[in-house]
């Protein structure tokens, strides 16, 4: 059994078959931080100069901190539930807006560099320097 699960993680152009102590360790490391990986788009400054009333209130919220579709405050103030606040997230995701992490099996939303950064020359923030 191990040999055949070996087979399936050992990489495709190694020869060296993985050895018995270090099976384990291989196993662990096909998991090893992939949920933690930091998901990033590119800025579309058109979709942020065209931010709806509920896309604003989210942003203003990632502007301070990091929130998950599962976010009680937002989810009261905007009156909706998660399965939309997750929808809207991911649309600002990928309008490279927010970023997104993994941690367990939440995703933590905050707001863009690249995105702060274009508010800051509009004159929509200040800048933290």
């Amino acid at each position: 059994m191990i040999s055949l699960l070996s087979e399936l993680i050992k990489p495709r152009d190694s020869k060296t078959p993985i050895k018995r102590g270090n099976f384990i360790e291989s196993l662990l490391g096909l998991s090893n931080d992939k949920y933690a990986e930091k998901v990033d788009y590119p800025l579309n400054p058109v979709a942020l100069s065209s931010l709806s009333a509920s896309e604003s209130y989210i942003v203003s919220i990632a502007k301070v901190r990091k929130y998950s579709p599962s976010d009680k405050e937002i989810l009261a103030h905007l009156e909706i539930k998660r399965p939309r606040l997750s929808q809207i997230s991911n649309k600002l995701l990928k309008s490279g807006i927010l970023n997104a992490r993994m941690k367990g099996r939440s995703r933590y939303y905050e707001l863009t560099q690249s995105a702060k950064a274009q508010l800051i020359a509009w004159g929509i923030l200040e800048s933290d320097a």
